[in-house]
């Protein structure tokens, strides 16, 4: 459902608000992803392998299959893994709402400022319920709380996620050969989890007093947020050619060649993504170039270090892209606990963007033209470097190794089209 209502302030002014719930129809960890169907006891999933390397073969093709391979009363759980979830299914679910007043600048150009929020519940998250308290050692069997499964990966509807942002936009519409829309948003949104792909989830601590072991959510900024950006479009129509302003009555042979150009370009800019910074289970210190290590399936799974500075040094990667974090912001705590260190504690690089085009139009009749396009993506061929590496205590703490992810980490690329309207 979703309401809207706007009032009319004045003939330049109006505000507008409106709200909406939303509600998700896909169950994208447990049966869509096929994960519910590969656990027992739909699916028993067997690995035959060699006893070392010089041991007889596990099985032979030419001899005929084992009596009990199919047996499954004589599977060892403890050799399996399961997937789970709660018996009721709760459906995610989505609060949305903004308010917006929109002021006439011009008979041709606005300006609008919003306030835009959300709130999301029951959203899904993948946990390990076979985890084992800070200072137990989880590569023991018989400190699990499920010691029968090799793993356990269950799913829980239990995470959320709010929004909130200004947003701020100037539009002129075309008007003496010229178009803007200028859009800028500052924004504040956290997360309990990650979502698709992202690498800034996990958790220090559990809930061990549950039957079944739960996470205790972190809320941390959504690691596919930046905090501010900025996009700004102009398509200006050069004003030459005839019936322009300029040379209205040059001959047709000229205006071929001088006549309905346009030239267009988008830039696009924003402040760096999160970072979650971790501490490997065996590592070194790099205070003190020793090494460590920590039991394996403690806590919440993840482990981090404690925090004791800024965590970003502030040198550009373009000049020093080895140490975009601050290695002596964070020290080791005492083996076996967690760190105090916050989950997505650290800002990754800013992102700047500029693709442009030219347009040359050929009329072809009254209603029919022909557009040659040419368009280039990242005209400035400017390098948007990626998150850097960022487990505390691993040899390469701080260094950036790759480009951003999606078009803005892709180098200059040139196309050219042409285009028929009719």
């Amino acid at each position: 459902p979703r309401i809207g209502v706007a009032y009319e302030i004045t003939n330049r002014l109006v505000i507008r608000s409106g709200f909406g719930i939303f509600f998700n129809g896909e169950d994208f960890l447990g049966t869509s992803g096929g994960n519910l169907l590969f656990a027992p006891p739909n699916v028993y999933i067997l690995s035959l392998t060699r006893a070392g390397l010089t041991g007889p073969p596990p099985a032979i093709l030419s001899q005929p299959v084992p009596a009990n391979f199919l047996d499954t009363s004589a599977i060892l759980t403890s050799n399996t893994s399961i997937q789970t979830r709660p018996t009721d299914w709760v459906t995610a679910r989505v609060y949305q709402w903004n308010t917006a007043i929109q002021f006439a600048a011009s008979k041709s150009s606005n300006v609008e400022v919003a306030y835009v929020g959300n709130a999301a519940s029951h959203l899904e998250a993948g946990y390990n319920p076979n985890q084992v308290p800070w200072g137990q050692d989880g590569s023991l069997i018989a400190n699990r709380r499920f010691p029968q499964w090799q793993s356990y990966n269950a799913l829980e509807y239990a995470a959320k996620a709010h929004y909130n942002a200004l947003q701020a936009k100037f539009e002129k519409r075309i008007t003496k050969s010229w178009y803007n829309l200028t859009s800028y948003t500052y924004a504040a949104g956290f997360a309990d989890a990650a979502y698709f792909g992202s690498s800034g989830g996990g958790t220090q601590y559990y809930d061990f007093s549950q039957a079944v072991p739960v996470p205790i959510f972190e809320p941390a900024f959504n690691e596919q947020l930046s905090r501010q950006r900025l996009a700004v479009t102009n398509i200006w129509k050069l004003p030459i050619g005839r019936g322009e302003r300029f040379g209205s009555q040059i001959p047709k042979a000229l205006n071929l060649l001088i006549g309905g150009w346009q030239t267009q370009f988008i830039l696009t800019t924003r402040s760096g993504l999160p970072v979650n910074v971790t501490l490997p289970a065996t590592g070194v210190n790099p205070t003190t170039n020793k090494t460590f290590s920590f039991f394996s399936g403690q806590g919440g799974g993840q482990i981090r270090p404690n925090i004791v500075g800024d965590p970003n040094t502030g040198i550009s990667p373009e000049t020093n892209r080895a140490d975009f974090l601050n290695v002596n912001a964070f020290s080791l705590q005492p083996l076996n606990t967690p760190g105090n260190a916050a989950r997505n504690v650290a800002w990754g690089p800013p992102a700047f963007d500029v693709d442009g085009g030219i347009t040359k139009r050929f009329s072809a009749g009254e209603r029919r033209s022909v557009d040659f396009r040419l368009e280039l993506f990242n005209l400035m061929n400017h390098v948007n470097f990626g998150q850097p590496a960022s487990t505390w205590g691993s040899a390469n703490f701080g260094l950036i190794t790759s480009t951003a992810n999606g078009a803005l980490g892709s180098s200059r690329q040139i196309q050219m089209a042409l285009r028929f309207a009719f």
